[in-house]
């Protein structure tokens, strides 16, 4: 501007007094802004070379392709390790996702096929009873869940059990997908907890609440709802 003397960054006053300690706080503070800008670029680069595409084999799980009238699963991943080299395959799996339009098709993949990525499938020592449905996917058409007023089950009864021991039997080929048979107290009973607060021990030496899916896991929650409205009887 007009008028005004021109000054350099670092260069005092000219009525000032210009001293050793002057010069070396000014050079210091120079050398932090240099030292500041150098980091900044270089967390740019590293940045962009973390950023860069990492190709990976079968990243979409289309192989092996699934037969679909075949099992619809196959425990193993096609260009995919697995560190423990376990037989048969107990951590992964490949299955082919459903139509189009399903309710219980996975939108959001990259092809026609998923996996299951992961080291075990819980199972628990109880069944409970949720609402009443035995739906994988979509929305229920009713739910009953007030303890108050339970509804109806599908035979017209009351609902009255909500959780028992677990009485379960699968197929040995189900185990390299971690779905495996267990049961209690050697299947000869079965602790039955009611929406009144008690609990029955009803025998099961006729297998009445034992649940068996054999080779077909997908029945699972419609077999399980029905050893529940068995148990209803027993309120």
């Amino acid at each position: 501007m007009p008028g005004k003397p021109a000054s350099n960054w670092g260069v005092p006053p000219a009525s000032s007094t210009v001293t050793e300690s002057h010069r070396k706080e000014e050079w210091d503070a120079r050398y932090i802004v240099c030292l500041s800008v150098l980091t900044v670029c270089s967390a740019a680069v590293n940045a962009s070379d973390v950023a860069a595409s990492i190709a990976i084999k079968n990243a979409s799980f289309e192989a092996p392709a699934i037969d679909p009238n075949a099992f619809p699963a196959w425990p193993a991943i096609d260009g995919w390790l697995e560190p423990d080299l376990d037989a048969g395959s107990q951590n992964t799996s490949v299955f082919a996702n459903t139509a189009t339009g399903s309710e219980d098709h996975i939108a959001n993949a990259d092809g026609r096929q998923l996996a299951r990525v992961g080291s075990a499938q819980a199972q628990s020592d109880y069944y409970y009873r949720h609402a009443s449905v035995a739906l994988l996917t979509g929305r229920p058409q009713t739910f009953h869940i007030r303890l108050s007023n339970l509804g109806r089950n599908s035979k017209g009864q009351p609902i009255a059990a909500l959780a028992t021991d677990v009485q379960f039997l699968a197929h040995s080929s189900l185990a390299a997908f971690q779905v495996k048979t267990r049961t209690s107290h050697q299947r000869e009973a079965s602790n039955v907890l009611f929406a009144a607060g008690n609990v029955s021990t009803l025998s099961n030496r006729d297998d009445a609440f034992t649940v068996d899916i054999g080779t077909a896991p997908y029945d699972a929650l419609e077999r399980i709802l029905t050893m529940f409205e068995h148990a209803d009887e027993h309120r």
